[in-house]
């Protein structure tokens, strides 16, 4: 029995993004291992029959002896597992895994660039880390038994561009998949509720900010709407928001804060628009493919990642990054004009179901396994 192996940053990044592929491999025979951090989550990827390993990893800050410690364990998960195929998401299982699985040279690894992040993306990163991590993937990234799947052409371009790759390494696969069965439209005729909401972890680069600035614009034009952030707080990360500052935002009365919701269907469906003004190095952000599965009108900015779905006054608008103005336009006039709203929320879910259906990405991403396998 062939063995894979996901390494991913966190335990509920797994659970959120890679249960379908695992779910898929398992269906072919192959044996699933996860290693991730276990951040209170990786008991539900043992439940649903996934051997799980503890991978301590901090994702906030670098400290050389604590790095150096997880290169060395991940070193040490790969010899003792010996696994067929490894999966890495995320830069730093990418960088530390690679250069593991090349010094082992025994598997197959397949890197999933899911977007740049705050390294690549935030001003709050320095230059020189930047050029560290560059490096270390240059690296990293020439060992010949492996794959790199991006999920939009300008991550891919810019890696090429970079000479951090040679354009037969990666392979352009959009996004994650959406299941369109459970992600499916429906009637809205007995909640009349005007609810605008921002699903995403709570840090500066989604455009929190921006989208709190933009709700104080329009709030005592549309009293009746709500303008509602749904994520948790997510204090691994450096750019993360912390508590007092939503709870101050709730208290002005311009935004409701909702935490974690676990039923994305019925939070979608409860919307009349959803919007992410993200400024993070996006790889292809699920949950605007899950919101225009549910058919609704999609909001973002032009930026990597989030143009590939939202396509302009066809099913969503695109705005500048940073913009609360531009923001709180798009939301008017979506407001303004609920037929057109509607009718960008039905183009989506063509649009979704025709290009970015979560079989179709399974169908892509194991195409890319069997390569490999067969030594090619």
């Amino acid at each position: 029995m062939k063995k894979i192996l996901f390494v991913i940053n966190s335990d509920w990044g797994f659970l959120l993004y890679r249960i379908p592929l695992a779910d898929a491999a398992r269906k072919k025979g192959m044996q699933v291992w996860v290693a991730s951090p276990d951040t209170g989550e990786a008991h539900k990827i043992v439940s649903m029959g996934y051997n799980h390993i503890n991978l301590p990893m901090s994702r906030k800050g670098i400290n050389i002896f604590s790095e150096f410690f997880t290169f060395l364990r991940i070193l040490k998960i790969y010899y003792d597992l010996k696994p067929d195929l490894i999966h890495q998401v995320t830069i730093k299982p990418i960088i530390y895994g690679t250069i593991a699985a090349s010094i082992l040279n025994h598997t197959f690894v397949v890197n999933a660039i899911s977007g740049l992040g705050f390294t690549f993306s935030s001003n709050g990163s320095s230059k020189l880390l930047r050029h560290i991590v560059k490096v270390l993937l240059k690296i990293s990234l020439k060992y010949a038994k492996s794959k790199i799947i991006f999920q939009n052409p300008d991550d891919f371009n810019l890696f090429i561009s970079e000479n951090l790759i040679s354009n037969t390494q990666g392979v352009l696969i959009k996004g994650s998949g959406v299941n369109c069965k459970v992600f499916s439209p429906v009637s809205n005729e007995k909640n009349k509720e005007k609810i605008v909401v921002l699903p995403a972890r709570m840090i500066i680069e989604k455009g929190i900010f921006e989208f709190v600035d933009a709700a104080r614009l329009l709030h005592f034009q549309f009293p009746a709407v709500r303008f509602v952030l749904v994520g948790k707080i997510d204090s691994g990360n450096p750019s993360s928001i912390d508590y007092f500052q939503i709870m101050s935002w709730e208290k002005e009365g311009i935004i409701e804060w909702w935490g974690h919701q676990s039923d994305m269907v019925a939070l979608l469906n409860k919307s009349i628009m959803v919007v992410l003004p993200t400024f993070y190095g996006e790889g292809l952000p699920k949950v605007l493919l899950e919101a225009a599965a549910c058919g609704k009108p999609i909001i973002s900015t032009n930026v990597p990642g989030c143009k590939e779905i939202v396509r302009h006054e066809i099913n969503g608008l695109l705005i500048p990054p940073k913009d609360e103005v531009a923001l709180a336009e798009a939301i008017r006039r979506l407001l303004d004009n609920p037929d057109f709203a509607a009718q960008l929320g039905k183009n989506g879910r063509e649009i979704v179901q025709n290009e970015f259906s979560e079989s179709l990405v399974v169908e892509k991403t194991f195409e890319v396994y069997d390569l490999l396998l067969a030594g090619k």
